[in-house]
């Protein structure tokens, strides 16, 4: 079928324009008779010509269009998330009549519109035969795209990503138990976020994505023991913390020496995890106090690329120089708080039990801040490596 596709913007210019066109015809003619000079070829050619020109200038003007009724058929598949709203909304819009949930859908379309993503493997296979065209629909206060490690070592850092389209303005959180792992807060509207916490346990463990309080997502992942590493304390006074430390580490499979100055000429050493007759494992790992700094040992350790950990500060503004003047390192700390101990870790304000002293360490892009605890690390450049010097604020 045949319909002209032209929209005047009058009736009386409509009828006006096709007058028009047969004047044109009627005066193409009308020369091309007065015309006795032409052969009869000639003729021909020129009114073939001018025949086309005046077809051409028809189309042109009127637009015809021709119609008809084909055997393809289109529906729209829409997913279990999608409320009632939206897709006959978008049915309407894309104007198709044929529109399934999942568990209605039947094969035999030459085309489908699929509206959402949660559908089986199943529903997915059997539009394998049609044309494809996607639709994303992401639904209020649903996790999109989450993704984290499966694997990782003990310690490492677990990034969690994803995005979400928040109804209103909320809190984003990960816990453990009663533990709030770490939280952002989100905006109205579409938000991409990044959660991170280090990997605390051996073994698989699982923690929980809420928003607003609500259950969104359970984090299931597998955390590596750390390989066994050698641990030095070169201390001039240890203190029942710093004993209970070397125990534990002991009690995790860690070779352990303990090195302590008790008076001039006189000191104590002590070895877990190593036979005492042996030759002593040369340290991965360096802890000692501020006033080593300078000592033979924490400038071998540094000279090597081992790790060098500073713990019991009492006054971080005598401390730290004495550290960056050793070490090269720029560790700044600032007052925070009038009381002699702030409280520290994930249950901070809580009555965790964990305090330290009232300093917060100030920011350095060479330097990274652990949060939730008073623990800074630096990288610093030495003659065999880089090493990293890091330091705590003991209570």
């Amino acid at each position: 079928m045949i319909h002209l596709d032209f929209n005047p913007i009058s009736p009386a210019l409509n009828g006006g324009v096709i007058a028009a066109l047969l004047v044109l015809l009627l005066v193409q003619g009308w020369f091309l008779a007065r015309n006795r000079l032409l052969s009869g070829q000639r003729r021909a050619i020129r009114a073939a010509l001018n025949g086309l020109f005046w077809l051409a200038l028809v189309a042109f003007v009127l637009r015809p269009v021709w119609q008809t009724t084909g055997s393809t058929r289109h529906a729209l598949l829409i997913g279990a998330e999608v409320p009632s709203n939206i897709w006959r909304q978008a049915g309407d819009s894309l104007r198709l009549m044929q529109r399934f949930r999942a568990a209605d859908f039947r094969e035999g379309f030459d085309s489908v519109t699929v509206l959402g993503q949660d559908f089986t493997p199943l529903i997915l296979s059997q539009l394998a035969g049609s044309a494809l065209r996607w639709i994303a629909y992401n639904a209020p206060d649903q996790v999109q795209a989450i993704r984290w490690k499966a694997v990782l070592r003990q310690g490492d850092i677990q990034r969690v990503t994803g995005r979400l389209t928040s109804a209103r303005k909320q809190s984003l959180k990960l816990t453990f138990g009663r533990q709030t792992l770490d939280s952002v807060i989100l905006r109205k509207g579409q938000n991409e976020f990044l959660l991170t916490f280090p990997a605390f346990s051996v073994g698989r463990t699982e923690t929980g994505l809420l928003l607003d309080g609500k259950p969104l997502a359970t984090i299931r992942f597998f955390a590596r023991p750390l390989p066994a590493r050698t641990y030095q304390f070169v201390l001039n006074a240890p203190d029942f913390e710093t004993k209970t430390l070397a125990d534990w580490l002991g009690q995790q499979g860690q070779t352990v020496q303990l090195t302590a100055t008790l008076s001039t000429g006189i000191g104590s050493s002590l070895r877990i995890n190593q036979t005492q007759n042996g030759p002593p494992k040369q340290p991965d790992i360096l802890i000692t106090d501020p006033g080593n700094a300078g000592s033979a040992a924490v400038q071998k350790a540094v000279a090597a690329g081992k790790s060098v950990l500073f713990i019991g500060l009492t006054n971080p503004d005598a401390d730290l120089p004495i550290i960056n003047q050793a070490l090269g390192t720029r560790f700044r700390a600032q007052r925070v708080s009038p009381a002699e101990s702030v409280s520290v870790g994930m249950g901070a304000g809580s009555g965790s039990g964990q305090t330290a002293l009232p300093y917060r360490f100030l920011p350095d892009p060479a330097q990274t801040v652990v949060r939730g605890y008073p623990v800074a690390m630096q990288h610093t450049f030495s003659r065999a490596a880089f090493s990293r010097a890091a330091f705590s604020r003991a209570a």
